[in-house]
């Protein structure tokens, strides 16, 4: 299981890294890479950075319903990834636009609690003059903290993947349909083997 959320990075990496590398090389042939100072390198450092962290996007939202298909199809890692790679198409934008509004979103509350947090604790130690607060007790609180915003935060994006999974069986599979059959017995019944019913009727 540990394979699956590793498997985004990985890829996209080595795929950044690769093509990098040919670009850089295809503009020491051209003789242009002289003229690559000064804020020339940063935006050739920029783009590939945006580059890397679309295409990190993609593959992460292509590959991020392999581990609902390894839990709840109870598939191995390779088959789960190929699994989600199919599943997932008509929703990566969906999932990766979701990924990015909770970061940012998480990013905004974690900033703002902690800064809220230290506002008051310097507030306290102003007014009572006893600096162990700081030292002691704020450690304490922004750690409490930390843990309390992550066990909040940490599962909403599981549930939204859980979420976007079932959905896209819906959408593609019927898969509500093929429940409802199971509620009401309709589902088809898989006939025994002869062997098996010669052993049954024994």
């Amino acid at each position: 299981m540990a394979q699956l959320p590793l498997a985004g990075l990985v890829i996209v990496e080595f795929l950044t890294v690769v093509l990098f590398g040919f670009t850089m090389e295809a503009l020491d042939a051209l003789g242009a890479q002289s003229f690559l100072d000064g804020w020339k390198s940063i935006m050739v450092v920029s783009l590939w950075f945006a580059a890397g962290f679309v295409a990190f996007l993609w593959v992460g939202s292509s590959l991020s319903l392999a581990i609902p298909c390894a839990a709840l199809e109870e598939l191995r890692a390779v088959r789960a990834i190929r699994r989600s790679w199919i599943l997932s198409r008509g929703s990566r934008v969906r999932i990766a636009f979701t990924w990015v509004a909770l970061a940012i979103a998480s990013w905004m509350l974690q900033v703002s609690s902690l800064s809220l947090l230290r506002l008051v604790i310097v507030w306290i130690v102003r007014f009572t003059h006893e600096r162990w607060i700081f030292y002691s007790l704020y450690p304490v609180m922004l750690e409490t903290l930390n843990t309390s915003l992550t066990a909040i935060v940490g599962p909403i994006y599981p549930i939204a993947l859980t979420l976007f999974y079932y959905d896209q069986r819906i959408r593609r599979e019927g898969y509500d349909i093929e429940r409802l059959m199971d509620a009401a017995g309709m589902s088809p019944q898989i006939a025994l083997p002869a062997e098996d019913s010669s052993l049954e009727s024994v």
